[in-house]
Formats: structure tokens, sequence, C-alpha cells
């Protein structure tokens, strides 16, 4: 039985909104062209956060939708169906950023052995970090048992790898703690790992998180400490303080900066507004938003292969780490994609738990 076309689109402005349209497979295809047939994704509240930085961080430029609907990035697997280009050959099965759709069309530019970049003209404004579609058969990072993980995981993984090293070369502002707010989030979880046991950063790690996920973030055991966002202004307002916002939430940064004054050696908002909030340490450099700008900054400077071979060890030991606590659930239908999707948007997730969804295959 042939399987359903479908193309899950939501609404920019509401994201509660969404719809699914019946899409035909595309047939033709210009000179230097590829098709790729996606075959699975991760779903997870990072694509949600995606979705809710739409004005800082416009990844819905990466799969154009009629305004005011958009497609949300996910990352997955996917197989060349039919190619125009001699870098992308038919079969040929890659892992990359991917809409929540069964057909993407790519123009492959920036080939070598290991990947290839979709250099369309509405992709190149962004990362690319977002356009790059790795070659399974020579990525040392994939393992076939793994594949869930690495979609699940490694892209926060990554970032968090390049985010750490950033803090190291700053020298953590000459801090004495770092303070991560949505402590659940696999961003922060990722980072958590590597502050702790890869660049073994001597400072102490606290999670900011909400009550229902205490226990989840305390059994990580990478944070010397895990505090409730009601109790944040129990913590000793004096200790010289990094601060990664992976929450958003304005209130819970200003109330740190209101606790923490001039303690705060620096206050990251991770693809948060480039503009200082008001308060303690507004404008004299000590709190940032990581925009698109500033992360297109960080990404830019780096060679993909090297940070690929420095990162693939770390990442293997992680990928170990979470067996003790990452459990796996796969989907398929277009009803059940809604059902997460909305269960995603609402909060109302296992932080302990990631989801796939079967496309085909």
């Amino acid at each position: 039985m042939p399987e359903a076309s479908f193309d899950f689109q939501v609404h920019r402005n509401d994201l509660s909104l969404h719809r699914v349209l019946a899409p035909r497979r595309p047939t033709e295809l210009a000179p230097g062209q590829a098709l790729l047939r996606i075959e699975r994704f991760a779903l997870s509240s990072q694509s949600i956060v995606y979705g809710r930085l739409g004005p800082v961080l416009p990844l819905w430029r990466l799969f154009p939708a009629p305004s005011p609907w958009a497609r949300l990035p996910v990352w997955g697997y996917a197989q060349v169906a039919a190619s125009t280009h001699p870098d992308a050959p038919v079969g040929e099965r890659l892992f990359g950023c991917l809409p929540m759709t069964n057909w993407l069309l790519v123009q492959p530019g920036l080939s070598n052995e290991r990947q290839f970049v979709d250099v369309a003209g509405h992709r190149r404004a962004l990362p690319a970090f977002y356009n790059t579609y790795r070659r399974t058969r020579a990525d040392a990072s994939y393992r076939v048992a793994f594949e869930d993980q690495q979609m699940l995981m490694q892209p926060m993984f990554t970032s968090a790898f390049v985010f750490a090293r950033h803090l190291a070369a700053l020298g953590y502002c000459d801090a004495r703690q770092i303070v991560l707010s949505g402590a659940s989030s696999k961003t922060a979880v990722a980072l958590a790992y590597v502050l702790r046991h890869e660049i073994r950063a001597d400072c102490r790690l606290v999670g900011l998180t909400s009550t229902g996920h205490r226990r989840f973030v305390q059994g990580l055991g990478d944070y010397d400490e895990v505090v409730d966002y009601a109790r944040l202004t129990a913590m000793s307002a004096h200790v010289p303080t990094v601060f990664v916002d992976f929450a958003g939430d304005i209130q819970v940064h200003a109330a740190m900066q209101r606790h923490f004054g001039d303690a705060i050696r620096l206050a990251c908002r991770i693809f948060g507004t480039a503009d200082a909030p008001d308060g303690p340490g507004a404008g004299d450099g000590r709190v940032s938003g990581f925009g698109l700008a500033q992360w297109r900054a960080l990404l830019d400077g780096i060679d993909v292969d090297v940070l690929r071979d420095s990162l693939t060890p770390a990442w293997n030991r992680f990928v170990d780490a979470c067996a003790g606590w990452l459990r796996i659930d796969q989907h398929a239908g277009v009803e059940a994609l809604a059902r997460l999707y909305e269960s995603l948007l609402g909060g109302r997730v296992d932080p302990a738990r990631g989801h796939v969804f079967v496309v085909s295959g």
C-alpha cells in the first residue's frame, strides 16, 4: 500500500493552528537538483522553540510555505530518490534538517566525500549548520543502532559542544557558577554534560527547572544543584555567575537579573533577541542575546570537518550516557503527528522520552 502524502504546516503567528496538505511528488527536476524522500525524523520541543523564535531565528526560511504558514524544521534521515546532480547519487542516504513532509527538493553544492550543502537561494542567509546533509556512509559519528538518538540529540549536542567551547574561550567570564534555565531541555542536558565531562569546567553547575521536571534533572547527575523556578531567590546572590537561558521566559530572565545584579558576569538568552533587558547589566556588555547573527558568527568561524573529528568521540560517550535515561517512542500517521505536536506545544511531554516519526521505509 503506498504511503500517504502529507505536508504538516503551522501558523507563524499562532503555533496552536496547524494544517495538513497532500502534496504530489515532484516529477520535474531542474539541472543540479536532487529529490529527497524523507524516511523518518525526530520531533521534539526544539522544533517548537524554532517556531517561537521566528522573528529572531527565522528557520521557516529553510522550507518556505505560503504566508502565514510555515514548515517547522526537524532532524532526520532521507534518501535521494531522483537526481540531476553528480554529487547526489540516487539511493544515497543522508542525515540533516528536514520539513515534516514526504519530499524535499535540494540544490547540492559545496560537496565533499562526507556531505553536501543545499545552496538554494532561499537558504543562503542561514548558517550552513542547518543546510548541510551528511552522507551516512561517510559519517564517522553514524551508528545504525543509534539512529534515533542521532535524530533526537546530535544537533542539540553539536550546538552545546560549540557553545561550551565558546564559554571556555571566554574563561567563563571569571564566574564561579553556571546557571542553566530550562535545564530539562535536550540542549541544556547536552551542555551540562559537555561542561561536566568533556571540557570539565571549573565552575559549579546549577539547573533551573520546573517542579515537575526536578526529579529528572537531578537524576542526570551532571548538575551540582537543581533549583525550582519558584526558589530562584534562595540562591546566594553574591556568587559570580554565568546565566544561560534555554527557557526563554522573560520573567525568569528578569528575576535572575534582579536577584544576582552585578554578580552576573554574562547572561545569554540562547537564540534570544540581541537586545539586553532592562535592569542590572543592561547595556554594559554582560547581557547578550544569542540570535542568528551571534550563532552564525560562531559557526562560520569553524571548520566543519575539524569540528566533526573532535566532536565524534564526545558524541559517542554522550550517547552511552543517554542510554541510562532516554526512552524512545515511535509514531506513524498524520493523526499521531498532530497529537504529538500538540503535546509538545502544550509542554505535556516527559523529558526522559524522545519521539521519532516514521514517514516511510
